[in-house]
């Protein structure tokens, strides 16, 4: 079923699904939600009150839509954002996104990364920075297309489908996850501290193999906890990142090395909006290399090949 979205309270409109014909469309009756049945009348009426659709197709062979006003789409979405890029769905110490996350608050994530989530995600990132005069979205969108080129690649121009969740111990998110002792080991003191303020490591850890970072505290409460300026924070900071960035490149995580057409086209994509909107030449040069991958490897006669 789609996502279903609440009716600004001055819209006219109230739920038409009470007694419909289809008795999966009659069970959302008494949503909160303004639903009508999706037909031409339904486009004619929000192009007169110049407003936004919001359209599910359900689960079955169904349709229905919901209007809304553009400032409350534009809350909405920058909420989505700003929640995707500080919680547990984002790689804060690599850049990158997870698959989904299993908990309604964000915080627990399948560990998996796919291609075709990170393509899409750097993309939405780079227009929505634009679009909302969002720097820090951009960041998010060049830390997306960083994982992708120096985590992804398959050695012959193309990128491989996902890495996996689980490491090469076989254990779900062992790859991401620090034990205490591994902080103590691997960073000073102030480090430490530093670390676990911005990145919420204090306390038990939520998982058995130990802390997801996750956006906690911002630099200037963390240099104000710690009595230090800003910038002294920021070193420590990004020292710390940096230690547990080489930690974490020894080990191990199996990669599933199929290589798709279709999630390939994504990051095509991607690279090529970020070529674009950015000037620079890294991106270019990975899109020509993504392009020239999917027309000389998988364009057959017959088409485009679905994998290679």
């Amino acid at each position: 079923m789609g996502q279903l979205f609440l009716a600004p309270a001055a819209s006219a409109l109230v739920n038409e699904l009470g007694g419909h014909a289809s008795p999966y469309l009659a069970l959302h009756a008494d949503d909160p939600v303004a639903w009508q049945d999706w037909d031409q009348d339904a486009v004619a009426q929000a192009r007169r009150d110049g407003k936004l659709l919001y359209i599910s197709i359900g689960y079955f062979s169904c349709h229905w839509w919901q209007q809304t006003d553009s400032p409350e789409l534009k809350a909405f979405l920058i909420l989505t954002l700003d929640e995707m890029a500080a919680l547990g769905l984002h790689d804060h110490l690599a850049g990158g996104f997870f698959r989904y996350t299993v908990d309604p608050g964000w915080t627990t994530p399948h560990f998996e990364k796919m291609l075709y989530d990170n393509a899409l995600s750097a993309q939405l990132y780079l227009r929505a920075s634009r679009v909302f005069t969002r720097p820090d979205y951009e960041t998010v969108a060049r830390r997306t297309l960083g994982f992708m080129m120096r985590e992804l690649p398959a050695g012959d121009g193309a990128l491989i489908a996902s890495l996996s969740s689980v490491d090469n111990n076989g254990i779900e998110g062992g790859y991401y996850l620090w034990r205490a002792q591994e902080l103590r080991r691997l960073l000073q003191p102030p480090e430490r501290e530093a670390y676990a303020l911005a990145w919420g490591m204090n306390g038990p850890a939520p998982f058995d193999a130990g802390y997801l970072p996750m956006r906690s505290m911002p630099v200037p409460d963390v240099a104000k906890t710690l009595q230090c300026s800003e910038a002294e924070a920021v070193a420590l900071l990004t020292s710390a990142s940096r230690k547990l960035l080489h930690a974490r490149g020894k080990r191990q995580l199996p990669r599933d090395t199929k290589v798709l057409a279709a999630w390939n086209g994504l990051a095509l994509s991607a690279f090529a909006y970020a070529a674009r909107v950015t000037g620079e030449a890294q991106y270019r040069e990975t899109a020509h290399t993504l392009r020239n991958y999917l027309v000389q490897r998988l364009w057959r006669e017959s088409g485009l090949a679905r994998a290679c």
